[in-house]
């Protein structure tokens, strides 16, 4: 539909007889049988008198597609195909630069969207007869994965708006009819392409479609490479990728094996244009994935410090809105990546980062000393433990509908202090064993807190509740008072109705319950150097206190649970022992039968953890594979404490006890020994 005079003057006919010209030569082009001697002189006829049309990349191009075909003839890998082989890349390369047409790269169809997939544009081009999809896909089956990878970024070049400076290329001649000044005049790219511009003949294609045609195809036979795991091409060509200057390129293929779940593959390329991208995408996006890329980039590059840098600052960050969990998880890695610097420093080649000192060596290289890294490992280890506490407190406070959101909000967003969640959330809401925690991750040594916690911890198991005793209401009164709790005990007289709903002391229904609670909240702290958070003697005390409450009000002797109690809890048998010897060496106030009775009593419990201590020594844990614990320290006590001898002056105390009780102390007297024999033999 175009005149004679559009055919010569205007661009589109220009580029019309060129595409029928190459059209025409690409007939046999693939396969060598069919190429002749005639081709070849009309190739070269066409390049010397239609010039205007037939550019001198249709020449070129033609010279690689046959050289390319007749090396696929040959041996693989054999010198000739190899020699061969490189010289087709070379024509295609040098043709490439001449394919300034977007339609000619892209196959001429309509303009796609920017959201369109890379593979779409790749087979769209291949399907269309794209001479560089065609070139692309020689050079792939001829291993050539160096000269692809030129083709597509060179092909694209032409298409970045920037101008260039022609130069002729070593070899081409000027046909003798053309002036010098006229060499590439009709087929340069004059023109600064940009998106808006229209390069096609009534279709809308423009200079970005063409370059991301480029990128899409290059693409292509990259996910080919990945998907048939051969790994030394796929290396190949992420190097030569990677040292593009071309920054568009690069974030479109730093994006697309995001896209196509080859991150592995992304992170593995050691490219510092990478770690900037990295760095960026991570501070504009919010989703833990994008956060964590760079972590992950840097741990695969064994740069440890900077992973747990970039880990404590995510972690840390106010103006995030992050979710508590993501903090916490971001925490973790920052432990992980300290943890791994420390484990093998010897041969990490970190970064230097701000939080951490550095130390320059004699080389110039500059690496973090291991102070400094110990010293930012025990920082994100004390924020670790704490947020692991906020979360605690943000799951028991979940159930609780008097809580205000805004409340909420903050406590599951945001890192709080150990001083804000302990009075602002632990003590407000009656979370008392997390107010222990909170003291020991902090390491706050305050025994009279302790104390009162402790006392909170127990009497939530208790009140309120009510008893019948004027010994235990007396007991709990002193011992609610003493406590964080506004709730109190009732004291039930005879004849007066007791509440359906009030807990009756004496029913001792609390005591699994108050066992079990103890237990727990004890091996939360004890054996973490925080023994200190769990005041044995003390505990012991209250609970013995409340067990001789029991008995009294309910007119019966209870089991040894406050023994159970701190033993479930971790608490050593010696330390225990310990505990019950002060306590029977102690001056009581009580004097005649009455303090008689309580000297009897405290020499019992020491018989009784006695008793505990044997029977744990004595099972067979052969089994289970497991060493009997108790059995160890029973023996380590033995021979370095002189447990025999102790268990001698425990019985000392029973000679002074008034006739009356003889009987019961010859029964002890009795049990101490053969608790001595059955020591001696597990010896």
């Amino acid at each position: 539909g175009l005149t004679c005079s559009q055919l010569v003057t205007s661009r589109e006919g220009q580029e019309r007889v060129g595409a029928l010209l190459n059209s025409l030569m690409s007939t046999g082009m693939g396969n060598p049988d069919t190429a002749s001697v005639e081709s070849e002189n009309f190739a070269d006829l066409l390049r010397k008198q239609a010039y205007l049309f037939f550019s001198p990349g249709a020449r070129l191009s033609y010279l690689g597609f046959q050289t390319g075909a007749a090396a696929l003839q040959q041996a693989p890998a054999s010198n000739q195909q190899m020699r061969l082989r490189n010289e087709a890349s070379k024509f295609l390369k040098r043709a490439s630069k001449y394919w300034h047409s977007a339609p000619l790269i892209t196959g001429r169809l309509l303009h796609p969207t920017d959201k369109e997939e890379h593979e779409k544009l790749a087979r769209r081009a291949m399907d269309d007869g794209s001479p560089l999809a065609r070139a692309s896909q020689l050079l792939f089956e001829l291993n050539d994965i160096g000269g692809l990878v030129d083709l597509c970024l060179t092909a694209a070049a032409n298409f970045t708006g920037s101008k260039s400076a022609f130069k002729r290329e070593e070899g081409d001649s000027i046909p003798s009819d053309m002036f010098t000044w006229e060499y590439d005049l009709y087929h340069r790219n004059t023109t600064n392409q940009r998106d808006s511009d229209i390069v096609g003949s009534g279709v809308e294609v423009t200079a970005r479609d063409a370059m991301r045609t480029c990128h899409a195809i290059l693409f292509h036979y990259l996910l080919d490479l990945l998907a048939t795991n051969r790994h030394e091409l796929v290396e190949q060509m992420l190097s030569i990728c990677a040292g593009s200057k071309d920054s568009t390129f690069l974030e479109a293929l730093y994006q697309h094996l995001i896209d196509k779940d080859h991150v592995d593959t992304l992170l593995r390329i050691d490219s510092e244009h990478l770690e900037r991208w990295l760095k960026g995408k991570s501070k504009s996006s919010d989703r833990e994935f994008e956060l964590t890329l760079l972590w992950r980039f840097y741990i695969l590059h064994h740069k440890d410090t900077a992973a747990g840098e970039i880990m404590w600052i995510r972690a840390c960050d106010t103006s995030r809105k992050l979710a508590l969990v993501q903090r916490i998880e971001f925490l973790r890695k920052a432990l992980f990546s300290y943890n791994s610097f420390l484990g093998d420093n010897t041969t990490q080649l970190s970064l230097p980062i701000s939080r951490v000192k550095t130390l320059s060596s004699s080389q110039g290289t500059v690496y973090p000393t291991r102070e400094a890294v110990e010293h930012a490992l025990s920082e994100v280890k004390a924020k670790l433990d704490v947020a692991q506490i906020q979360q605690r407190i943000a799951r028991a406070l979940k159930s609780i509908p008097s809580v205000s959101p805004d409340k909420m909000e903050v406590l599951e967003s945001s890192l709080l202090s150990v001083s804000d969640l302990f009075n602002d959330y632990a003590v407000q809401w009656n979370l008392f064993d997390i107010g222990l925690a909170i003291m020991a991750s902090c390491e706050y040594q305050d025994r009279d807190t302790t104390d009162m916690l402790w006392k909170s911890v127990i009497c939530q198991e208790l009140l309120p509740c009510a008893t019948k005793s004027q010994v235990a209401f007396n007991f709990l009164q002193t011992l609610s008072k003493e406590s964080i709790l506004t709730e109190s005990v009732t004291f039930c007289a005879p004849g007066r109705p007791l509440h359906d709903d009030m807990l009756l002391f004496e029913s001792g229904t609390w005591v699994h319950r108050l066992k079990e609670r103890v237990a727990q909240v004890g091996r939360e702290l004890l054996g973490k150097k925080t023994d200190y958070m769990f005041p044995l003697d003390f505990i012991i005390m209250i609970l013995e206190g409340l067990r001789e409450a029991l008995d009294v009000a309910a007119g019966s002797t209870s089991e040894a649970w406050p023994l159970n109690s701190v033993i479930e809890a971790g608490a050593s048998y010696s330390s225990v022992l310990k505990c019950y010897a002060d306590s029977a060496t102690e001056e009581d106030t009580l004097i005649g039968r009455a303090g008689e009775a309580k000297r009897a009593k405290k020499i019992e419990n020491i018989r009784e953890v006695l008793v505990h201590w044997v029977r744990s020594a004595s099972r067979n844990d052969s089994l289970s594979g497991k060493s009997n614990v108790a059995l160890e320290e029973l023996r380590n006590s033995v021979r370095m404490g002189g447990l025999l001898a102790q268990i001698d002056m425990y019985m000392t105390p029973l000679e002074s006890l008034m006739s009356e009780e003889q009987s019961a102390v010859e029964a002890l007297r009795l049990e101490f020994a053969a608790l001595k024999r059955t020591i001696e033999d597990l010896m």
